[in-house]
């Protein structure tokens, strides 16, 4: 009878040869899983956050919205222009213009879909 380690390394190789991309072992995928679900759940508590203070901005009479460029720039300015020059300098600075376009959007509005869907595609199966 072949060892565990045995049996993994001949299952690992012929899955290799078919599709060497798909070779997961099941722990590093249930762990992957769920740091994506943690993840999302991060995503969604600050998009959540966030749309309550742009919420209690708007009952005050204010009529600006918090973008993800906004919030990047009163956190650290320096990186954000940085970050800026890194694209256009190092990538192109056709990349820049649909860059700019996702920072200047509600940050609810950027936060809360790719944390619904890594809450979605991370959740546990079994559970309905």
């Amino acid at each position: 009878m072949a060892s565990r380690r045995q049996w993994r390394k001949a299952r690992a190789a012929a899955a290799a040869i078919a599709l060497p991309w798909a070779v997961v072992d099941p722990y590093e995928h249930r762990i992957m899983r769920k740091f994506g679900y943690w993840l999302g759940v991060g995503l969604l508590v600050a998009g959540g956050a966030v749309a309550v203070a742009e919420l209690l901005t708007m009952l005050q009479g204010a009529a600006s919205t918090l973008s993800i460029g906004a919030i990047w720039f009163r956190i650290h300015a320096n990186s954000l222009v940085g970050f800026q020059a890194l694209i256009e300098q190092q990538l192109t600075p056709l990349l820049w213009p649909p860059i700019q376009w996702l920072l200047t959007l509600p940050a609810w509005l950027v936060l809360v879909p790719p944390g619904l869907l890594l809450v979605l595609l991370g959740r546990d199966r079994w559970r309905s």
